[in-house]
């Protein structure tokens, strides 16, 4: 600040005496420098990403060393400025307007470190909601995943929104039902069921990326099983690493079968009743291995899993989900019922088949054995097979020279 304080009294005690006006440049104004302080003190407060504390301590430094400046450095030249206030000298009015100003950049300085926490603590809460809500989707869509076959669940969440109904017809789908015989259904027993069933569904899991054969339902000690049910169906992409190189060879030779023996009554996607066989088997082998484990457990009470009977059926199916609440997915059909019969009329240890599915498979190149006119409820006496299984839980394939008949 170029200004002489010493010099100042002199010249304005003779503008006093003489009359005549001071000029205007010769100091500083006062109330300049008071606003322009006061100005600092709020950069100093207002100033983001420094610690209150320091902007604080900083800031009444600041009007500390300016009342000092004002009260005894150049206390004679804010005396003699313009007063707000006839009654209130100028010091006072200098001294009170910067500690006001200061209060109030004080006061919007805590104002705006209050908003900037709720603002924080709101994201924070905020992200943590987001995360939920997508756990929440995830959940959902892995639930749904489990209740429905996962070519339907966007489907399905698409036709929901909407409060449509959604459902399928397929002209051609293997439907497998299988039933573990002498098998009793107590506390104790029901541990050994839900193992079985997990095994069941690991085997599935083998199925069902590749080959597209989903798991509808299971009814007591039934598992209901069928392939064919997405409208992608098509086992001739490349190999996964979660399918079984011995699985793709078998289902490659049955399409070529398929393909060399082909008949004008032949429908698309016929190889869904090969799949779904080749499925049922593997369902016979695991339960074998299962009823080895439990044999050398020693127990008191003897386990056992138990036999199964297989019935498989092909045609036509339609699909659909049912419900407003606990949503469930079906198929209803003729292929549905009769493989429910061939199920109930089977043999344990044996895959029985309609007539029509055992003509499919034989041009699949696997043998079937006729086991006779058998009666089925609701449709009489009628031709059923037994699908060729050799003592290894293998298919019996059909020589090459007896696959055209």
């Amino acid at each position: 600040m170029d200004c002489e304080p010493a010099e100042y009294i002199v010249l304005h005690t003779e503008s006093k005496l003489f009359g005549y006006e001071m000029g205007q440049n010769f100091c500083f104004h006062p109330w300049v420098l008071t606003k322009m302080i006061c100005l600092i003190m709020g950069v100093t407060l207002i100033f983001t990403g420094i610690p209150v504390m320091v902007k604080i301590v900083v800031s009444v430094m600041e009007t500390i060393t300016y009342l000092i400046i004002i009260n005894f450095q150049f206390d004679y030249l804010i005396h003699h400025s313009i007063p707000t206030n006839p009654f209130f000298a100028p010091e006072y009015a200098h001294g009170l307007f910067t500690v006001v100003t200061w209060f109030i950049y004080y006061y919007m300085e805590r104002q705006v470190e209050f908003n900037n926490k709720i603002n924080f603590n709101w994201r924070i809460e905020l992200l943590k909601k987001q995360e939920d809500a997508h756990i929440t989707n995830k959940s959902i869509t892995i639930l749904l995943h489990n209740i429905l076959p996962s070519h339907v669940v966007n489907v399905y969440l698409t036709l929901a929104e909407k409060h449509e109904l959604y459902y399928e017809s397929y002209s051609m789908v293997a439907v497998m039902f299988a039933t573990l015989k002498n098998f009793q259904m107590d506390m104790s027993q029901l541990r050994v069921l839900n193992e079985i069933i997990s095994e069941f569904d690991t085997v599935l899991s083998q199925y069902r990326n590749e080959f597209l054969v989903d798991k509808i339902k299971i009814v007591g000690c039934t598992y209901m099983a069928a392939c064919g049910l997405n409208v992608r169906h098509s086992v001739t992409g490349g190999n996964r690493r979660t399918v079984i190189k011995s699985l793709r060879k078998e289902v490659n030779r049955a399409q070529q079968s398929l393909a060399r023996n082909r008949t004008e009554l032949a429908i698309v996607n016929e190889d869904v009743v090969f799949i779904l066989s080749s499925f049922a088997l593997d369902l016979m082998r695991t339960l074998w291995i299962c009823n080895h484990v439990y044999s050398n457990i020693p127990l008191e009470k003897e386990m056992s899993a138990g036999d199964m009977s297989i019935g498989i059926s092909s045609g036509e199916v339609m699909a659909g989900v049912v419900g407003a609440s606990q949503v469930h997915y079906d198929i209803w059909g003729n292929a549905v019922n009769m493989a429910s019969r061939m199920d109930s009329t089977g043999v344990a240890g044996h895959i029985q088949v309609t007539e029509e599915s055992a003509m499919i498979l034989k041009r699949s190149g696997v043998e079937c054995d006729f086991r006779g006119m058998t009666y089925v409820k609701g449709r009489g006496i009628m031709p059923t097979y037994f699908v060729g299984i050799d003592k290894n839980l293998d298919f019996r394939h059909t020589p090459e020279e007896e696959y055209t008949e």
